[in-house]
């Protein structure tokens, strides 16, 4: 989900500096693209994030698994 919305934002990011530079706006433009860039990358960040704690949470539960089968033995 984060990742879609960090593409959605850069997406919106391109066309509204899009639009400024058409206006003659490059201050503006420039400001556009470093805020949205900025927000996109947290945006991935989190989502990376998220995906390696669910992946240590995974393994985690697989290694209890796997003791619990080592002690009933």
């Amino acid at each position: 989900m984060l990742h879609q919305l960090s593409i959605l934002t850069m997406l919106a990011t391109l066309a509204l500096m899009s639009w400024s530079l058409i206006q003659g706006r490059t201050q503006d433009a420039l400001y556009q693209f470093f805020l949205g860039s900025a927000v996109a990358l947290l945006l991935r960040r989190f989502h990376e994030t998220g995906n390696a704690s669910n992946q240590a949470d995974a393994q985690d539960h697989n290694l209890g698994h796997h003791q619990d089968r080592d002690d009933d033995r």
